[in-house]
């Protein structure tokens, strides 16, 4: 081996270009490295990871970037999106994102993350990774200076959803307790209110001057017990609750509640047009409710087209998670709902309605019983074009038949005459 020192040509691994500066040594040409098979192993490392990541400059550049990140693209290929920008080739944007930290991580060259929503509803974070050239490098005077960025899009969109199920559940939990609570204390005086009035009008003849008044009373009594009533249902404490399921036809549930909301006669000239893909499917749950969860949703709709429209009815069968579920879509052609309103839609007690149209409880007992049911209950929704509500349910396809339901206190009851 020749005591000579090599020159030996670090290597660039984002541009894959060699800087010739001396480097003393006298290993064996084994120290070499094939540059090429050395730009192949850092490509592939940065292909396996499943984020998309892309190297950039301060023009936002794209100078090296994983398969991951093609994919955000039509032509999914690597090669093509380096030197596109990378707002571009991420968002389709012309300019750079919104609250984009880039320029502060090559002016600081500290880390930095923000959180951005692409105009397709998807959520992503974005990581920020300043690339710096060491004070000794011929790159860098003196200073360790970022010579790129780079970023890490990961896709909160799923994980965000999730959290915000999490809180709604926690927060209809809260307040089904509290509801509970207030519901039974006012129902107590509330049965007092509409006893005597019901007794004055028993006493009063109708010409009498205050018959009036005592009628309003009671009217606006029973309008308040029905309020306690909802409310007493969304706490699941109702003493009429129904504890066993039944099978039954989901098709027939959903035409009950049709005939039902249009005995309302808020349904104008509205059409409800069904799309049955399969003969029939049978679901496990609790008619009375679940026709309940239907006429609140039919409802909605007949009030959100009041010069008339049209709701979209289809049933189908899939697999959801590993589980077999019935999907049925109620997708209706009225004003819509702003964009504000649409995450707080399952809040008890929200409504945009006037004081006579709603309490802003329908929805979120809805939401309880399907959730109580196994199932799912998602909304989407643009102003001036519609509304479509998406319910999930376990086909009874995935149960054993149903048998002889014993209760806690009938198993108790059995144990002490046995």
């Amino acid at each position: 081996m020749s005591d000579t020192a090599r020159k030996l040509e670090p290597i660039d691994y984002i541009s894959g270009e060699a800087h010739h500066e001396a480097v003393s040594g006298d290993d064996t040409d084994a120290e070499f490295l094939d540059l090429e098979e050395i730009k192949f192993q850092w490509q592939s490392s940065l292909d396996a990871i499943s984020d998309p990541i892309a190297i950039i400059d301060s023009n936002y550049n794209i100078r090296r970037s994983n398969i991951a990140m093609a994919e955000f693209t039509t032509h999914k290929d690597v090669k093509r999106i380096v030197g596109e920008k990378s707002y571009a080739v991420f968002a389709g944007l012309e300019e750079p994102c919104a609250g984009c930290l880039v320029p502060e991580v090559f002016a600081s060259a500290q880390q930095q993350e923000y959180m951005y929503e692409r105009a397709d509803g998807k959520v992503f974070e974005i990581s920020c990774f300043p690339l710096t050239a060491s004070p000794g490098s011929s790159r860098a005077q003196g200073s360790y200076q970022v010579k790129s960025v780079v970023q890490v899009y990961r896709d909160r969109t799923l994980h965000n959803q999730i959290q915000a199920k999490i809180r709604q559940h926690d927060k209809l939990t809260s307040l089904g307790l509290l509801a509970s609570g207030i519901a039974h204390e006012i129902n107590n005086p509330l049965s007092g209110i509409l006893l005597f009035s019901q007794m004055l009008l028993k006493e009063l003849s109708a010409q009498d001057e205050h018959y009036g008044d005592v009628v309003e009373i009671e009217a606006a009594a029973q309008r308040c017990r029905e309020i306690v009533r909802q409310v007493l249902e969304f706490s699941r404490q109702s003493s009429g609750s129904i504890k066993q399921k039944e099978e039954l036809s989901l098709r027939e549930i959903i035409q009950s509640a049709e005939r039902f909301s249009r005995v309302l006669k808020i349904a104008k000239e509205s059409r409800v047009i069904y799309t049955w893909d399969q003969a029939e499917i049978k679901i496990l749950g609790w008619r009375g409710r679940l026709i309940q969860v239907f006429i609140n949703i039919f409802k909605n709709a007949f009030q959100a087209m009041p010069d008339g429209g049209e709701i979209f009815v289809s049933q189908w069968q899939e697999c959801v998670d590993g589980k077999l579920m019935v999907g049925l879509e109620l997708r209706d052609t009225g004003v819509g709902i702003a964009k504000e309103h649409l995450e707080r839609i399952f809040d008890p007690f929200f409504t945009t309605k006037n004081d006579q149209e709603g309490t802003g409880l329908g929805l979120a007992i809805s939401y309880g019983i399907i959730r109580e049911l196994d199932g799912e209950l998602t909304v989407t929704s643009t102003c001036d074009e519609g509304t479509t509500i998406r319910v999930y349910l376990p086909s009874a396809s995935a149960y054993p038949p149903l048998r002889e339901v014993t209760t806690a206190a009938d198993e108790e009851h059995q144990g002490q005459t046995g």
